[in-house]
């Protein structure tokens, strides 16, 4: 794995800065879109809290997940990974849930205790 003790100047010299303000930019129009919307809708203030919350979480998660050497991290958990994968598109199938009743699209998996259901399309594009 690479060192995770190097040093900040080094850290510094390899940061994609257009990524970085890329990603910044994008995140502020976000928020400023929903801020926007959120006249109209009287949960809209609360969701902008949550947008911005989310957003902190996220840059916070891709810092951390920078740390790491993905390629010597796939080499290794390759096939547990792709096992992890197929069997959340299997368990999909079998238990899956829709947005509604009627809806035929069962792609959400609905986890006791949680209060949200899960897309596990989502993680296993990561893993392909």
């Amino acid at each position: 794995m690479r060192e995770l003790s190097v040093s900040l100047k080094e850290k510094l010299r390899r940061i994609d800065y257009v990524v970085i303000v890329a990603v910044l930019g994008m995140t502020s129009l976000s928020i400023l879109t929903l801020a926007g919307a959120a006249n109209a809708s009287a949960a809209g203030p609360r969701r902008v809290v949550i947008q911005i919350a989310a957003s902190l979480v996220g840059l916070v998660m891709a810092y951390i997940i920078s740390l790491f050497d993905y390629d010597e991290l796939l080499n290794h958990f390759t096939l547990p990974l792709l096992g992890i994968g197929v069997g959340l598109m299997i368990l999909t199938v079998i238990f899956g849930v829709g947005p509604d009743e009627t809806s035929t699209n069962k792609c959400w998996l609905s986890i006791p205790g949680l209060p949200f259901d899960i897309q596990p399309a989502e993680f296993v594009k990561i893993v392909f």
